[in-house]
């Protein structure tokens, strides 16, 4: 069920995807397939594997984002996706472990920025997920630090230290993420 990627590319936007199964129904917009994975994925205990597999796209303008499939329902915008995630890591007792995971993005001049769900519906601008999230959060705090975590964005002269939370708001100047302390 995770192993099995498809390649699709979207003539109409120039856009390449490399979608996992879960990542085609939701590019697809099927709610039905979505929920059909996974409940079968909970039902045989793979649900965490499935939610961390990597969906890869790539822009037209030389982006490459590397998402896990709750990282990719919200850069699609699905908000019955994004709740169907959720509930079903939330019934599961895993959905701390899946709002943790980091989601690449990776410029055209080969900086990586990580993000965890959060930070891409931030990012997004997305206000409903945001809120979804939040309100599944067991210790906010503890998550929100996480999420922003201090991190080394060193320029070429390596003299710029700053911290995720100075560029939060500031697209497309994500923080790097790389080198946390």
């Amino acid at each position: 069920m995770i192993q099995n990627n498809v390649v699709s590319q979207d003539i109409l936007n120039s856009w390449t995807y490399i979608l996992t199964l879960l990542g085609l129904a939701i590019y697809r917009n099927n709610n039905e397939y979505v929920n059909s994975i996974l409940r079968q994925a909970q039902n045989n205990g793979k649900l965490q594997e499935v939610l961390t597999a990597k969906n890869t796209l790539y822009s037209p303008d030389g982006w490459t984002y590397s998402l896990t499939s709750l990282g990719f329902a919200i850069h699609e915008g699905n908000h019955a996706h994004i709740n169907s995630i959720l509930t079903h890591a939330q019934n599961s007792g895993i959905l701390q472990d899946i709002l943790a995971n980091h989601n690449a993005v990776i410029s055209p001049t080969d900086q990586t920025y990580s993000l965890t769900p959060l930070g891409i519906a931030i990012h997004k601008g997305n206000i409903e997920c945001i809120n979804s999230i939040i309100v599944r959060i067991n210790d906010i705090p503890r998550y929100i630090c996480a999420t922003f975590q201090p991190t080394a964005a060193i320029n070429e002269r390596n003299t710029r230290i700053s911290s995720a939370l100075d560029n939060v708001s500031i697209p497309p100047r994500l923080q790097v993420n790389r080198i946390t302390f």
